[in-house]
């Protein structure tokens, strides 16, 4: 006589939930959920305090330990190349650059776009895979400061907590300050004063619209798209960025038709001829975002500049790492549209002109030595 097998009726009724079943399963998901729940709370406990950046210059960053590190693996000396500069000594045009490229709507979000998150998300869908990153320059501030730069759902979710901890800490103009001069621009170059030396070998105060549009354009990959190696993609960039300026009068035609002129003479080859985008093409928001911008620089007079004044290295107004932040640090920029009228206006002598070490930053801006700049490897 052979056995058979429970009918499927018979199976669905012993697997029946029965009261008593689902309170013994709602005990075995309870202990991994408080598991998770405990794991994230000591997580979002270790995420570290922002609130000292307010008067400090950080003296280091996670994404310069990570990168000595990988020059320790690698065999190399470990080198850093840094010099900060307050954000007035920062051209407008170069600041404009910066947030055309990297963050348009930069004065009014809260830390996050989610605009750009959704726009990013929606072209990621249409096209089947992760496309471009929807990063705030805040956001970007807070993974060079104190994460790393693998690609995962725990590390974002870090960097989207200390965007929104910087941004309720600290005022739009210091982490524009502190991005200008943390951010990476190229193997061991950290910040505006050391990349406008190693790549142009003038200081921070005398970068022309095109060499601000071509540092601007670097940041997507800065250890790969070098001035040096002249590539197509960043000579591309850099003539959108002019023709974005242009678009939205943050440089004048006559400054756009020179950059262009000084990008072909760089980049070799015919102008860079560019067509700005058109007028529907850009979103409401970052018309507010620049209108609003563009309202900030009307109310703020410019900054004047001493005839004939000597000048004095980029070193005498730098600050060493750790340091009180300067006084002059808290003069108006024209790009910081929630504390422009706060504060008066600094009048600043521009620097001497002086010819740049062979490493491109002075020996007193840079103890540790520096190297000719190389690297193939992006952010």
């Amino acid at each position: 006589m052979s056995s058979r097998g429970p009918t499927k009726t018979q199976t669905l009724r012993r697997i029946r939930l029965t009261p008593a079943a689902l309170r013994r399963w709602g005990r075995w998901l309870l202990v991994p959920w408080l598991l998770l729940v405990v794991w994230a709370t000591v997580e979002y406990v270790r995420l570290p305090d922002v609130r000292p950046l307010l008067k400090e210059n950080p003296r280091t960053t996670a994404l310069m330990e990570q990168r000595a590190e990988e020059a320790r693996e690698a065999g190399r000396k470990a080198r850093q190349r840094q010099a900060w500069v307050p954000l007035n000594e920062v051209p407008l045009h170069v600041v404009a650059a910066i947030l055309l490229s990297e963050d348009s709507r930069f004065f009014q979000h809260d830390g996050v776009d989610w605009v750009e998150v959704e726009d990013a998300l929606e072209e990621a869908w249409e096209r089947g895979e992760l496309g471009r990153g929807a990063s705030t320059l805040t956001q970007q501030l807070a993974k060079n400061l104190y994460l790393s730069t693998d690609r995962s759902l725990l590390r974002k979710a870090k960097e989207y907590i200390l965007a929104g901890r910087l941004e309720d800490t600290l005022p739009k103009k210091r982490i524009l300050t502190l991005y200008v001069n943390v951010v990476e621009w190229g193997e061991d170059i950290y910040g505006i004063e050391a990349a406008a030396r190693a790549h142009f070998g003038v200081s921070t105060h005398r970068l022309s619209v095109a060499q601000g549009a071509m540092l601007a354009a670097m940041l997507p990959a800065p250890r790969r798209w070098l001035p040096a190696r002249r590539p197509a993609v960043l000579r591309k960039r850099s003539g959108n960025i002019v023709e974005r300026m242009e678009r939205f009068r943050r440089i004048s035609p006559a400054q756009a038709a020179a950059a262009r002129a000084e990008l072909a003479r760089f980049f070799g080859g015919p102008g860079v001829v560019l067509e700005a985008p058109a007028k529907d093409e850009v979103s409401a928001a970052e018309e507010a975002a620049l209108a609003e911008e563009e309202a900030a620089q009307a109310e703020v007079p410019a900054q004047k500049a001493t005839p004939g004044a000597e000048e004095s290295p980029a070193a005498k107004n730098s600050v060493e790492p750790n340091s009180a932040v300067p006084q002059d640090d808290g003069a108006r920029s024209a790009m910081d549209d929630a504390h422009a009228a706060e504060e008066p206006a600094a009048e600043v002598a521009p620097p001497a002109a002086q010819p740049p070490a062979a490493d491109g930053v002075p020996a007193a801006e840079d103890p540790a030595g520096t190297d000719a700049v190389s690297g193939d490897e992006g952010r």
